[in-house]
């Protein structure tokens, strides 16, 4: 606990009077004046002076008196602090991810938080972010990351970075030679489509507002599976993410692809708009959301032309 003679001193210069502040602390009048006198005498010089009604801070008392104010804040944040500490020892906290998000984003994030936080359980769903929606707003995830919800939704957004739209493809494919790629340069080529998202829902209405429909030769709602398709050479893959590994590696190649003048969609953090977090869910929405910009910076840097 804080000192007592600041205890005391703080008390009364707030109540302007020993015997008020001794009712306040439930200590005798008698103690708490004996100690302010010791007080003063440490420090060589008076901190209060005495009135008829009643005790008045010093100029040297009113300097003291925001210094002792500003420790007993202080104080007090610091054990707000360990008790959270000691909250985020134990836990669970269930996450909603896009895959893209499972296999190079989380696992070295978590790893770092197990080490750190070895009490703290997890839970991961993989899903689109129509399920991720759902989960969050049901409370079934306490946080969700996925495409940007609808206006409308009981769900706070909480950070958000841009993927970029791109055309995946081997090293040495023809179209390696474009800088930014547009629907129309992609026919004659095998394509691989994601079967849901907000990429494959711009790919749709270009076929149908378009003047040259496209049409893929192979579709999956995986995008590990498209990376793979692409790297065996069944085709080229639209994506939004989930290449960074194998991009940084120089395995394959990302060209960034204009639709209907977007090259890029919104990846958002969300929880349900009313819920109060728990300690340890707390800590990673924190933790992910300071992981974010380090993450919108490598994509950039990995799918550069």
């Amino acid at each position: 606990m804080l000192a007592p003679l600041l205890k005391y001193f703080i008390e009364v210069a707030r109540q302007g009077s020993i015997r008020q502040a001794a009712e306040a602390l439930h200590i005798a009048p008698s103690a708490i004046n004996r100690h302010i006198l010791e007080f003063e005498e440490s420090l060589g010089i008076e901190l209060f002076e005495r009135l008829p009604r009643g005790m008045r801070l010093t100029a040297a008392g009113e300097v003291l008196y925001e210094v002792a104010r500003r420790m007993q804040r202080d104080y007090t944040v610091a054990l707000s602090e360990v008790d959270l500490l000691q909250q985020a020892r134990r836990g669970h906290v269930s996450i909603g991810t896009l895959q893209a998000l499972s296999e190079h984003f989380f696992p070295p994030l978590i790893s770092g938080l197990i080490k750190e936080y070895p009490g703290i359980t997890y839970s991961f769903f993989v899903g689109n972010t129509r399920d991720i929606i759902a989960r969050v707003k049901s409370g079934d995830s306490d946080i969700g990351i996925c495409g940007a919800p609808e206006k409308g939704e009981r769900i706070k957004q909480v950070a958000s970075v841009r993927l970029p739209f791109g055309v995946l493809m081997p090293r040495d494919h023809p179209l390696a030679g474009y800088p930014v790629i547009r629907l129309s340069d992609c026919k004659g080529y095998p394509l691989i489509y994601t079967t849901r998202g907000e990429l494959r829902t711009l790919l749709d209405r270009m076929n149908i507002d378009g003047a040259e429909r496209v049409s893929p030769a192979l579709e999956t709602n995986s995008v590990a599976m498209i990376r793979e398709l692409v790297a065996a050479g069944a085709g080229i893959g639209f994506v939004s993410s989930g290449i960074m590994g194998h991009l940084a590696q120089g395995e394959l190649l990302f060209r960034p692809l204009i639709l209907q003048g977007r090259v890029s969609t919104d990846l958002t953090l969300i929880i349900r708009e009313e819920r109060k977090l728990s300690v340890a869910a707390s800590l990673l929405l924190e933790r992910i959301e300071a992981a974010f910009p380090r993450f919108e910076e490598t994509l950039q840097r990995v799918t550069a032309p």
